[in-house]
């Protein structure tokens, strides 16, 4: 018979202490979802932040390969690396500046 009392009197401090902790946990709970709330809109900014680093990144990639290509069209288009016959087309006159002859009067026409 003492047996059944002293389980009925753990069984109800077990359930004060359930009931504690229940409270205890009520209560936190605006605590933590502020800092959850905080937590996201940090990562939120890190992550908006490496992707405009990346954004920048990829544009000047962009660029970079733009100017690549410019410059390879002009090189086979003036017959070489050094540019040196657009160089030296355009130190003669002979530029398209309006200084020379037209396409109309050139030979053949």
């Amino acid at each position: 018979m003492f047996c059944c009392v002293d389980k009925a009197f753990k069984r109800g401090d077990n359930l004060a202490d359930i009931e504690s902790k229940a409270q205890e946990l009520h209560e936190s709970t605006p605590i933590f979802s502020r800092a959850a709330e905080k937590l996201k809109k940090k990562k939120w900014r890190q992550n908006k932040n490496v992707t405009i680093a990346l954004a920048m990144c990829l544009a000047c990639i962009c660029c970079c390969v733009c100017v690549a290509m410019v410059y390879f069209i002009l090189a086979m288009a003036c017959g070489g690396i050094a540019l040196n016959n657009c160089v030296l087309a355009s130190l003669q006159g002979g530029g398209g500046g309006g200084g020379g002859r037209s396409y109309l009067e050139g030979e053949g026409w």
